[in-house]
Parts: C-alpha cells; sequence; structure tokens
C-alpha cells in the first residue's frame, strides 16, 4: 500500500486534474453541483500534499536524523575507546569504502621499463603519450577502477586527503581482500613497508605512523538457501605514538584491542 502511494498517487492526481478539465466530463459535473470541479481539484490537491508530506518529506527527515545519530554513536564509542587506550598514545580511526574512479594512478610500476620491451615502433607510440599527456612513468595508469575513499574519521591526526589506496595496497588493501580478519603492523619494520606496495607519494605521507590496524567491514548478502558475507569497506585506526606498538607486539593487549576495535566496525554493520 506504501509503494502505492509513493510511486502512484501523485502522478495519478495530476492525470485526475487533468480529466477533469476535459469539457464535455466538466459539464456533466457541473451539472450535479456547479462549484464540484473546484471541490474536487481542492480535495485531490490536498491529497498530493498529505501524501508528499507522509510518505516522502517525513521520512527523509526521519533518515536524516538517523544518519547524524549513526556518527555521533560512532563517534561516542570510539572516544571510549581511545580513552581506554590513552596511555599508548593517541589513536586515529578512519572508514574506507571502495568507489569507482576514472583515470587514476596509484600503484607504482616502472613503465619505462615496460616501454622498453615494446617494438621501436610501439615504443616510440606509447613514449609520446605518456609524454603528452602527463603521466607519470613510475604508477599504474587505470581508464577506470576502484579506489578507497574515507568516509568518516575521528582522532586528532587524520589521514592526509591527498592519500589514495587501492585494494592492492598495503594491510588495508590485504584485509578487504581477505575479508576474514582484523590484521596490525607496526611500521618499524622496514620490510613489511616494502610489501604494501606502496609509491613514493604514499612512503612519504605514511612515514610517521608506528602503527596501522585494520579490519574488514562485512554485511551479510542473502542468497537462495544460503547467506554470503560481503566486504563493504575497512575500518583502520593509526597511530604515530612510539608507546603504541605495545598494543601489537604484546600478544594480551593485542587481542583485546583487535576486539576492541572489530566491536566498531560491528557497530557501523548494524547502523547502516
Amino acid at each position: 500500500m506504501n509503494k502505492f502511494l509513493i510511486l502512484f498517487l501523485t502522478p495519478l492526481v495530476a492525470i485526475l486534474l487533468i480529466i477533469l478539465k476535459i469539457p464535455a466530463l466538466e459539464s456533466r459535473i457541473e451539472d450535479i453541483n456547479p462549484n464540484a470541479p473546484f471541490y474536487i481539484s481542492i480535495f485531490l490537491i490536498c491529497a498530493t500534499v498529505v501524501n508528499y508530506y507522509v510518505y516522502i518529506y517525513s521520512p527523509y527527515k526521519r533518515f536524516e536524523r538517523l544518519a547524524i545519530n549513526k556518527w555521533n554513536t560512532l563517534d561516542e564509542q570510539i572516544k571510549r575507546i581511545s580513552e581506554t587506550y590513552s596511555n599508548y598514545g593517541e589513536l586515529s580511526f578512519n572508514l574506507m569504502i571502495e568507489k569507482v574512479t576514472l583515470c587514476y594512478a596509484i600503484e607504482p610500476e616502472d613503465v619505462k621499463e615496460t616501454i622498453n620491451k615494446m617494438s621501436s615502433t610501439k615504443k616510440k607510440i606509447w613514449t609520446a603519450i605518456y609524454k603528452t599527456t602527463f603521466l607519470p612513468f613510475d604508477k599504474k595508469f587505470r581508464l577506470i577502477g576502484k579506489v578507497f575513499n574515507i568516509i568518516y574519521q575521528a582522532g586528532n591526526t587524520p589521514v592526509d586527503q591527498r592519500f589514495k589506496i587501492t585494494r592492492n595496497q598495503g594491510v588495508c588493501g590485504e584485509v578487504f581482500k581477505s575479508g576474514s580478519r582484523t590484521r596490525g603492523v607496526s611500521l618499524k619494520d622496514a620490510d613489511i613497508i616494502k610489501s604494501f606496495n606502496f609509491n613514493p607519494e604514499q612512503i612519504e605521507l605514511t612515514k610517521d605512523l608506528v602503527i596501522v590496524v585494520s579490519t574488514p567491514i562485512r554485511i551479510v548478502s542473502k542468497q537462495i538457501n544460503k547467506q554470503k558475507f560481503k566486504v563493504i569497506g575497512v575500518l583502520n585506526v593509526e597511530s604515530k605514538s612510539p608507546a603504541s606498538e605495545q598494543l601489537i607486539t604484546d600478544k594480551d593487549i593485542r587481542w583485546v584491542f583487535f576486539r576492541n576495535i572489530e566491536d566498531i566496525a560491528n557497530l557501523y554493520r548494524s547502523l547502516i
């Protein structure tokens, strides 16, 4: 019933108003009551206004308030966890969701080496393309793909807005693809950073971080006779404090810390 009122009542009222203006029908109605067309028009207009308010405007305002409350609820939970681990330094939280992106170059690649392996004709063509379009020779160029976008941040040291990352990079990408567990690393290990597949700009923007922890945000995708989990994003926690490394290296602290981060991810999932 609600679906009918939302989708069909307004256009139906508009059609009825037009029909009432057909001379033959209008004259017949006036024979019954001279003011009948006016009364009917006023009734239909009022019905349209009430339908719009009840089924469109009011739900929109309600969902708007729920959206605001969702972020407030997350803020309160994150504030509580930040206070719990305040002895280990400041923590920063961010939620990342993949978004389709056009024409980007993020993942590192030695394009010059690839071009040099081509035939002389192709080599000239592709070299000219890269030079005339100012494409970087040290990154893969993609016409279309998916890049993580930050939709929420909390903490005093937010991620630099210039920082972009794909699912093929970092702890964030690894957790997103596996979708099964939380992972945290200490960035004091140079070999760990090399495994992130970062370009020089990404390395520069993350050089002050001491730890990174990522956990997948999964929703249940219902299918016939079964349920399937789908990863829609990643919750990341970072810190620049040297003391925060203990949150990763101490097994007992790490287990509880990871459970707290997963609780936040589950809270976000329950609010969407």
